[in-house]
């Protein structure tokens, strides 16, 4: 090996330890917002149970029609419902499920 070739290899060197150091910042980074997300989802799993409050099963006693309803939510510029025609029965299901559930 020349004496040149041996200054490049240790330019390259040095020219080098900086985005290595650079790269294990990153990853370093990465690991711990990994470890934060884990965190975060393992504290929902610790959550209590929600308790289901809903009411008890009403059965129609007829056949209950709602026409061209809409509905806006306060504040709001545009209808959340337009037109909607809506039909109860009795023995047919309707609205069933916790709030939000779907």
């Amino acid at each position: 090996m020349s004496p040149g070739d041996f200054i490049s290899l240790l330019t390259a060197q040095v020219c080098l330890g900086k985005p290595i150091r650079q790269l294990t910042d990153v990853n370093s980074i990465f690991g711990k917002k990994a470890l934060q997300r884990q965190q975060v989802f393992l504290s929902f799993l610790d959550l209590p149970e929600e308790v289901d409050k809903g009411h008890t099963r009403r059965v129609l006693k007829a056949k209950y029609w709602w026409r061209s309803m809409s509905f806006k939510y306060p504040g709001a510029d545009k209808l959340a419902l337009k037109n909607i025609t809506l039909s109860l029965t009795r023995g047919k299901p309707c609205i069933v499920g916790r709030s939000g559930s779907g």
